[in-house]
């Protein structure tokens, strides 16, 4: 399945984090985990690849950058995929072929960076408000993201009505969870 994610992510404090989780109390919590491929070639591409155990279910997710937002492309993976995948064997599918095209052989990509979330989302008008505690490298931090179909008015109840009331303004995207776990190994 391919679609345009459009998002809006801050990280903020532990004190925020519970005091979000708060007001907005009608949500639903898992834990998810996400493990990451990295190569300098994907970098290079500004591409993330990585697969998210949730609930006894496998996801592949490839991200590329567009005009607006990233283009995601999610499959669904078997255990036995997503073991062999981590385990520099190959798998072929359809972001492994897509990757392939561009010369991309995810055998040869460092598998060892993972993050562990705890995510709480609640589903709002314009979108899905996810609060997150993420764990890695023996780091915690909180983020809010904020996941919608319309720029606009996503973006003004993201800025007004989420972040406005902690005296947050918001400029840009803080740092994808790769790029934090990656920074800390």
């Amino acid at each position: 399945m391919e679609h345009l994610e459009i998002e809006f992510k801050t990280l903020i404090s532990k004190e925020i984090y519970l005091d979000l989780l708060k007001r907005y109390s009608h949500g639903k919590l898992y834990t998810q985990r996400n493990d990451y491929f990295f190569s300098e070639t994907l970098s290079k591409k500004q591409y993330s690849v990585r697969i998210r155990t949730k609930n006894n279910t496998y996801e592949m997710t490839l991200k590329r950058p567009s005009s607006i937002g990233k283009l995601e492309t999610t499959i669904m993976l078997t255990k036995q995929e997503k073991e062999a995948l981590l385990s520099h064997k190959k798998v072929t599918n359809v972001i492994t072929v897509l990757l392939e095209k561009e010369n991309i052989d995810l055998t040869l990509c460092d598998t060892s960076s993972y993050l562990i979330t705890n995510r709480y989302d609640v589903t709002l008008e314009e979108g899905i408000l996810s609060l997150d505690e993420s764990i890695y490298n023996g780091i915690t931090d909180y983020e809010v993201e904020y996941e919608v179909t319309d720029v606009e008015t996503g973006l003004k109840r993201y800025k007004e009505e989420i972040l406005a009331p902690y005296s947050i303004v918001y400029t840009k995207n803080c740092d994808p969870k790769l790029k934090r776990v990656l920074a800390t190994r």
